[in-house]
């Protein structure tokens, strides 16, 4: 690793809190969520790398989901929208670095209730629908 930069962190009202890292390897970029308690203990992590040139693989936003759904966008997103396989739509809030992290508030965490994440530019403009489930994005 030759660098990394914190740009989101989570912390709910029951002590539970996650940060969300990219990190720099020469030829990769990589997200990691590090999720810990309330007194300091790794409660777990997880991540992905891509090549630099391929980080976004031409979409906007590069996610994971577990019990939380973190992830970073890129340059040209101002808001980020995720859709529930009920069709319930979300607004993510963005920080600063383009991170995000989202709480489903579910005993399963994230899994099975996002259908699509959706990036908006910032003059309103669609620019992508990455669908997250198999019924993908309907608009």
């Amino acid at each position: 690793m030759t660098d990394s930069r914190r740009v989101a962190i989570y912390k709910d009202r029951r002590g539970r809190r996650a940060t969300l890292y990219v990190a720099k390897t020469r030829t990769q970029l990589c997200v990691v969520l590090v999720n810990s308690s309330s007194g300091g203990s790794v409660g777990g992590s997880g991540g992905g790398c891509s090549p630099k040139a391929s980080f976004f693989q031409g979409r906007h936003v590069s996610a994971s989901s577990g019990r939380l759904f973190a992830g970073v966008v890129s340059n040209e997103v101002a808001r980020v929208i995720l859709v529930g396989s009920n069709g319930v739509r979300r607004p993510v809030e963005l920080t600063a670095d383009g991170g995000f992290i989202y709480d489903c508030r579910a005993y399963n965490g994230c899994a099975g209730l996002i259908a699509c994440v959706e990036a908006y530019a910032r003059d309103g403009r669609f620019l992508s629908g990455q669908p997250w489930l198999r019924a993908g994005c309907r608009r």
